[in-house]
Protein backbone atom coordinates (compact mmCIF):
# COMPACT_ATOMS: atom_id res chain seq x y z
CA UNK A 1 0.00 0.00 0.00
CA UNK A 2 0.97 3.66 -0.54
CA UNK A 3 2.65 5.46 2.07
CA UNK A 4 1.05 8.46 3.42
CA UNK A 5 4.58 10.25 2.23
CA UNK A 6 3.48 9.78 -1.33
CA UNK A 7 -0.15 11.26 -1.15
CA UNK A 8 1.63 14.83 -0.28
CA UNK A 9 0.81 17.17 -2.93
CA UNK A 10 3.40 20.16 -3.09
CA UNK A 11 2.99 23.49 -5.75
CA UNK A 12 5.45 25.76 -6.52
CA UNK A 13 6.00 28.68 -9.65
CA UNK A 14 8.59 27.47 -12.04
CA UNK A 15 10.27 30.73 -11.03
CA UNK A 16 10.20 30.36 -7.65
CA UNK A 17 10.65 26.94 -6.91
CA UNK A 18 12.12 27.57 -3.04
CA UNK A 19 8.51 28.68 -2.44
CA UNK A 20 6.68 25.66 -2.37
CA UNK A 21 2.99 24.93 -0.48
CA UNK A 22 2.64 21.60 0.59
CA UNK A 23 -1.23 20.82 0.45
CA UNK A 24 -3.51 18.52 2.24
CA UNK A 25 -4.06 15.20 0.41
CA UNK A 26 -7.45 15.01 1.31
CA UNK A 27 -8.22 16.86 -2.30
CA UNK A 28 -7.42 13.64 -3.90
CA UNK A 29 -10.26 11.13 -3.71
CA UNK A 30 -10.46 8.45 -1.09
CA UNK A 31 -8.70 5.01 -1.39
CA UNK A 32 -12.23 3.82 -1.59
CA UNK A 33 -12.82 5.72 -4.72
CA UNK A 34 -9.14 4.90 -6.87
CA UNK A 35 -8.20 1.31 -4.77
CA UNK A 36 -4.81 2.62 -4.25
CA UNK A 37 -3.16 6.10 -4.83
CA UNK A 38 -0.47 5.94 -7.69
CA UNK A 39 -0.60 9.13 -10.06
CA UNK A 40 2.29 8.36 -12.78
CA UNK A 41 0.71 11.10 -15.79
CA UNK A 42 -0.81 14.69 -16.06
CA UNK A 43 -2.16 16.98 -18.63
CA UNK A 44 -4.10 19.93 -18.61
CA UNK A 45 -7.21 19.68 -20.78
CA UNK A 46 -9.28 22.78 -21.03
CA UNK A 47 -8.30 24.65 -17.97
CA UNK A 48 -8.72 21.26 -15.74
CA UNK A 49 -5.79 18.98 -14.58
CA UNK A 50 -6.27 15.23 -15.09
CA UNK A 51 -4.41 12.36 -13.51
CA UNK A 52 -3.60 9.18 -14.44
CA UNK A 53 -3.83 6.83 -11.44
CA UNK A 54 -2.01 3.73 -12.84
CA UNK A 55 -3.43 -0.19 -12.34
CA UNK A 56 -1.27 -2.86 -10.96
CA UNK A 57 -2.30 -6.71 -10.22
CA UNK A 58 -4.23 -6.06 -7.10
CA UNK A 59 -6.26 -2.76 -8.44
CA UNK A 60 -6.76 -3.93 -12.02
CA UNK A 61 -8.68 -0.50 -13.14
CA UNK A 62 -6.74 2.19 -14.02
CA UNK A 63 -8.61 5.81 -13.41
CA UNK A 64 -8.49 9.23 -15.00
CA UNK A 65 -9.20 11.55 -12.03
CA UNK A 66 -10.41 15.21 -13.06
CA UNK A 67 -9.33 18.35 -10.85
CA UNK A 68 -10.58 22.27 -10.92
CA UNK A 69 -7.31 23.85 -10.94
CA UNK A 70 -6.73 27.36 -9.63
CA UNK A 71 -3.36 29.69 -9.66
CA UNK A 72 -3.36 32.55 -7.19
CA UNK A 73 -1.42 35.93 -7.20
CA UNK A 74 1.35 34.69 -5.86
CA UNK A 75 1.77 31.75 -8.08
CA UNK A 76 0.51 28.85 -5.47
CA UNK A 77 -1.98 26.38 -6.68
CA UNK A 78 -5.22 25.26 -5.58
CA UNK A 79 -7.25 21.83 -6.64
CA UNK A 80 -10.59 20.73 -6.25
CA UNK A 81 -11.02 16.89 -7.12
CA UNK A 82 -14.36 16.81 -9.43
CA UNK A 83 -14.58 13.10 -10.56
CA UNK A 84 -12.87 9.54 -11.16
CA UNK A 85 -13.35 7.87 -14.48
CA UNK A 86 -12.50 3.76 -15.17
CA UNK A 87 -10.52 3.79 -17.90
CA UNK A 88 -11.03 0.24 -19.49
CA UNK A 89 -8.18 -0.97 -21.78
CA UNK A 90 -8.66 -3.79 -24.14
CA UNK A 91 -7.39 -7.19 -23.14
CA UNK A 92 -3.90 -7.82 -22.37
CA UNK A 93 -1.69 -10.85 -21.73
CA UNK A 94 -1.00 -9.42 -18.31
CA UNK A 95 -2.34 -5.99 -16.61
CA UNK A 96 -1.19 -2.83 -18.34
CA UNK A 97 -0.80 0.61 -16.20
CA UNK A 98 -1.31 3.64 -17.26
CA UNK A 99 1.54 6.17 -16.85
CA UNK A 100 1.59 9.16 -19.26
CA UNK A 101 -1.09 11.12 -20.92
CA UNK A 102 -0.69 14.00 -23.44
CA UNK A 103 -3.79 16.03 -25.18
CA UNK A 104 -3.38 17.47 -28.49
CA UNK A 105 -5.58 20.34 -27.86
CA UNK A 106 -6.51 20.77 -32.10
CA UNK A 107 -7.88 16.95 -32.30
CA UNK A 108 -9.37 16.83 -28.67
CA UNK A 109 -7.60 13.49 -28.55
CA UNK A 110 -6.31 12.23 -25.32
CA UNK A 111 -3.05 10.33 -26.01
CA UNK A 112 -1.36 7.79 -23.19
CA UNK A 113 1.44 5.03 -22.91
CA UNK A 114 0.73 1.69 -20.81
CA UNK A 115 2.93 -0.61 -19.84
CA UNK A 116 2.41 -4.68 -18.73
CA UNK A 117 4.41 -4.85 -15.42
CA UNK A 118 3.80 -7.66 -12.60
CA UNK A 119 3.50 -5.89 -9.18
CA UNK A 120 0.90 -6.09 -6.68
CA UNK A 121 1.17 -2.58 -5.36
CA UNK A 122 1.66 0.81 -6.50
CA UNK A 123 6.03 0.90 -4.61
CA UNK A 124 7.53 -2.28 -5.67
CA UNK A 125 9.02 -2.76 -9.33
CA UNK A 126 7.73 -5.62 -11.16
CA UNK A 127 8.93 -7.46 -14.16
CA UNK A 128 8.06 -5.66 -17.55
CA UNK A 129 6.06 -7.06 -20.28
CA UNK A 130 4.41 -5.11 -23.33
CA UNK A 131 4.19 -1.38 -23.28
CA UNK A 132 1.53 0.33 -25.63
CA UNK A 133 0.41 3.33 -26.81
CA UNK A 134 -3.34 4.30 -26.80
CA UNK A 135 -5.85 7.02 -27.38
CA UNK A 136 -9.20 8.43 -26.13
CA UNK A 137 -10.86 10.88 -29.39
CA UNK A 138 -12.99 13.89 -28.23
CA UNK A 139 -11.91 13.32 -25.37
CA UNK A 140 -13.58 16.24 -23.37
CA UNK A 141 -17.18 14.84 -24.30
CA UNK A 142 -16.20 11.66 -22.18
CA UNK A 143 -18.63 12.11 -19.42
CA UNK A 144 -19.40 8.50 -18.86
CA UNK A 145 -17.91 7.11 -15.48
CA UNK A 146 -16.37 3.97 -17.40
CA UNK A 147 -14.59 5.28 -20.67
CA UNK A 148 -13.84 2.17 -22.94
CA UNK A 149 -10.37 2.54 -24.94
CA UNK A 150 -10.60 -0.08 -28.35
CA UNK A 151 -7.68 0.46 -29.48
CA UNK A 152 -3.99 -0.23 -28.53
CA UNK A 153 -0.43 0.08 -30.64
CA UNK A 154 1.98 -2.45 -29.21
CA UNK A 155 4.70 -0.66 -29.51
CA UNK A 156 6.98 -4.02 -29.90
CA UNK A 157 5.00 -4.81 -32.88
CA UNK A 158 7.07 -1.33 -34.36
CA UNK A 159 10.73 -2.14 -33.31
CA UNK A 160 12.20 -4.84 -31.09
CA UNK A 161 13.81 -2.35 -29.11
CA UNK A 162 10.46 -1.93 -27.07
CA UNK A 163 10.45 -5.34 -26.10
CA UNK A 164 10.48 -5.61 -21.76
CA UNK A 165 10.99 -2.07 -21.80
CA UNK A 166 8.64 0.38 -19.51
CA UNK A 167 7.53 3.74 -21.63
CA UNK A 168 7.12 6.22 -19.43
CA UNK A 169 5.17 9.03 -21.17
CA UNK A 170 5.01 10.76 -24.87
CA UNK A 171 5.30 13.85 -26.02
CA UNK A 172 3.83 14.78 -29.76
CA UNK A 173 5.88 17.52 -31.25
CA UNK A 174 3.83 18.53 -33.69
CA UNK A 175 0.59 17.49 -35.92
CA UNK A 176 0.78 16.89 -39.47
CA UNK A 177 -1.58 15.65 -42.10
CA UNK A 178 -0.88 12.38 -42.84
CA UNK A 179 -2.75 9.41 -43.05
CA UNK A 180 -1.88 6.21 -40.91
CA UNK A 181 -1.61 4.16 -43.58
CA UNK A 182 2.07 2.33 -43.28
CA UNK A 183 1.39 0.51 -40.05
CA UNK A 184 -1.24 -1.97 -38.92
CA UNK A 185 -1.55 -3.67 -35.73
CA UNK A 186 -4.23 -6.53 -34.77
CA UNK A 187 -4.56 -3.89 -31.34
CA UNK A 188 -5.85 -1.49 -33.59
CA UNK A 189 -9.59 -2.61 -35.54
CA UNK A 190 -10.64 0.19 -37.76
CA UNK A 191 -8.91 3.55 -36.60
CA UNK A 192 -11.71 6.02 -36.05
CA UNK A 193 -10.60 9.16 -38.60
CA UNK A 194 -9.36 11.00 -35.76
CA UNK A 195 -6.64 8.74 -35.47
CA UNK A 196 -6.36 8.93 -39.47
CA UNK A 197 -4.71 12.43 -39.20
CA UNK A 198 -1.58 10.30 -37.62
CA UNK A 199 -1.30 12.29 -34.76
CA UNK A 200 1.72 11.86 -32.85
CA UNK A 201 3.45 10.97 -36.46
CA UNK A 202 2.68 7.15 -35.91
CA UNK A 203 3.33 6.46 -39.45
CA UNK A 204 6.36 7.01 -40.50
CA UNK A 205 7.70 8.54 -37.86
CA UNK A 206 7.32 7.07 -34.70
CA UNK A 207 9.94 4.76 -34.41
CA UNK A 208 12.57 7.00 -34.45
CA UNK A 209 10.73 9.61 -32.17
CA UNK A 210 10.04 6.82 -29.44
CA UNK A 211 13.76 5.16 -30.33
CA UNK A 212 15.16 8.62 -28.95
CA UNK A 213 13.66 8.55 -25.23
CA UNK A 214 15.16 5.12 -25.09
CA UNK A 215 18.59 5.97 -26.32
Amino acid sequence: MSSQIRKDIYSFPLSQPHAFEEMQHSILPDTATIGELNIEGAAFINGDLYFSNRANTTHTINKIIKNKFHLNQSGIASYLTLSVQEIHLPPTKSIAGISGLYYVAEKDLLLFTASEENTPNAIDDGAIGESYLGFIPQFSRQKAKIIRVENLLKLSEVSTKFQNQKIESLCVQRVVLARLEKYKSPFIKAAPSIFNSSIAVVSVKMEFCLLKLIG
